[in-house]
């Protein structure tokens, strides 16, 4: 409930102004550390190849981590934008909720469960999960979450698309 009532329309669209995002863009939300076993590049090729297909996606990331500079550098190869929020504490978390289209939890088997999927889901916006996350076989298939097989990229990018037209 906590994230649900401050998860509102206004707090997106104040902190996508304050991003730069249009209206008519649709928004990836990477949330969590930029470290190898939470697989961030595949948000970033994912969102590449949603681009291909004609979805204006953009991708915002809350969270930092030795793999900022790199996942910069290759959203800027493939001409993604991204929208480099830096950690951001509980409090402001429900606006970056309000602010995306999608979660997408890209992590591998070290991602023991992943809240910010229950948060995502608290606050109405949909998830996707890689089948290695530990909240994929409880969350996976209901109409909150999908999943994809972890590292497919396309499978992710296919499922995404599917989400994003159709909210």
């Amino acid at each position: 409930g906590w994230f649900a009532d401050r998860s509102t329309a206004k707090a997106g669209e104040r902190l996508r102004d304050e991003c730069g995002i249009g209206r008519d863009a649709r928004v990836l939300l990477f949330a969590g550390r930029m470290v190898p076993f939470k697989r961030p590049f595949d948000v970033i090729e994912a969102a590449a190849r949603c681009r291909l297909q004609g979805v204006a996606v953009e991708v915002m990331v809350a969270g930092d981590g030795e793999l900022r500079s790199d996942v910069e550098m290759r959203a800027a190869q493939l001409q993604v934008p991204i929208h480099m929020l830096g950690f951001c504490n509980q409090s402001r978390m429900p606006s970056v909720y309000a602010a995306s289209d999608a979660l997408v939890l890209s992590s591998d088997g070290n991602e023991t469960w992943g809240l910010v999927a229950n948060e995502a889901i608290a606050c109405g916006r949909p998830v996707v999960v890689s089948t290695a996350c530990g909240c994929a076989p409880d969350l996976a298939g209901t109409q909150a979450a999908a999943s994809y097989p972890v590292g497919d990229v396309s499978a992710l990018a296919d499922v995404l698309t599917a989400i994003l037209h159709k909210p």
